[in-house]
């Protein structure tokens, strides 16, 4: 037991050394960050990232070529770019023309598409360095870190359970049983102050953690980004600019969505495209020679075929011109 207790001791000593020097160095880069707080302004793609992450930009970037000539929605959610317009110089910009196909591309698809594009991590590196975000690689130490953590934290506190438990209702010298509780119960007491400590590091969460790891880029593409108290302050400064309903289109759906275009525009369609109406049946062949129905009106009978219906109303069962719709001449004889 003796030799246990001193293995666990130097484990516990080295991956807590580890820990606590690892949060040190993220602690002090996020102080580094904080620290380089500068008064910049930030164009319609910074807030764009600022506010939803690079879907947002990719979007914002779509209604202004559609604003300035560039690019033309037309019916069905598509979007065209229009010959000989205008090239504009920017890389977001030439990044959604790029993706533009010859017959039209699909709103919602070319955002995403965008998305993922190059362009999009030069973007948020550069509000980075600026001090506006929180930087991925920054974030994803820390959530290693606190995978680590958790994991020895869910391991040590059931083993001083187990620890307490053995010493409870074990007899011999309590001594060595109650030393391993101690040391289990301290390290994962330990382990989950750690755990406090990197919560400091992400401030307010604006997306999950599980998108922050290198495996799930596709995911963390599409998610906002985790602000500076610097970005809260420009994001929000920009907010109260440009409320929903201003003029310049682009800069509204940046802040607010493109839930603020027009809803008589093309665009907006193209963005929130209506649901494919329902096929029209087609009768089988079985229902083409006719069918009987009562009449809601005279009592009579109706006729039903695969072009026109003919009702055969009345109470002399007559249709019409005066055959009889009932008996051997009726309707499907040929008497109507």
């Amino acid at each position: 037991m003796d030799l246990v207790i001193l293995v666990l001791s130097v484990a516990m000593a080295v991956f807590a050394g580890h820990v606590v020097h690892s949060f040190r160095r993220v602690l002090t880069a996020l102080r580094a960050i904080e620290a380089s707080r500068r008064p910049s302004e930030a164009g319609h793609y910074e807030l764009a990232y600022l506010a939803a992450g690079a879907r947002r930009v990719a979007e914002t970037a779509i209604v202004l070529l559609a604003e300035t000539g560039v690019l033309r929605a037309s019916r069905g959610g598509l979007v065209h770019a229009v010959a000989g317009g205008f090239r504009p110089s920017h890389p977001i910009e030439d990044a959604v023309l790029a993706k533009v196909s010859p017959a039209g591309s699909a709103v919602r698809t070319l955002a995403e598409q965008v998305a993922h594009a190059r362009v999009m991590d030069a973007l948020g590196q550069e509000l980075a360095e600026r001090g506006l975000v929180r930087p991925d690689s920054l974030l994803h130490r820390i959530d290693m870190l606190r995978l680590w953590v958790r994991l020895v934290a869910g391991l040590a506190l059931p083993g001083a359970g187990l620890a307490g438990l053995l010493l409870v209702a074990g007899g011999g010298d309590p001594a060595p049983v109650a030393a391993l509780a101690f040391f289990l119960l301290a390290f994962g007491l330990a382990a989950y102050v750690g755990m406090a400590v990197s919560a400091y590091a992400y401030g307010p969460v604006y997306r999950p953690v599980a998108t922050l790891t290198p495996r799930r880029a596709r995911r963390r593409a599409l998610a906002a980004p985790v602000l500076t108290e610097a970005g809260r302050r420009v994001l929000a400064a920009a907010e109260r600019e440009h409320p929903p309903g201003s003029v310049e289109v682009h800069l509204v759906v940046a802040l607010h969505g493109c839930a603020e275009l027009g809803h008589d525009s093309l665009l907006y369609e193209a963005f929130n495209p209506p649901p494919l109406a329902a096929a029209p049946s087609v009768p089988s062949a079985s229902s083409r020679g006719g069918s009987y129905g009562s009449s809601g009106s005279g009592g009579g009978q109706s006729y039903t075929s695969s072009s026109s219906p003919v009702s055969c109303g009345g109470g002399s069962s007559s249709c019409g011109g005066g055959s009889g719709c009932g008996g051997g001449g009726g309707c499907g004889g040929g008497g109507c």
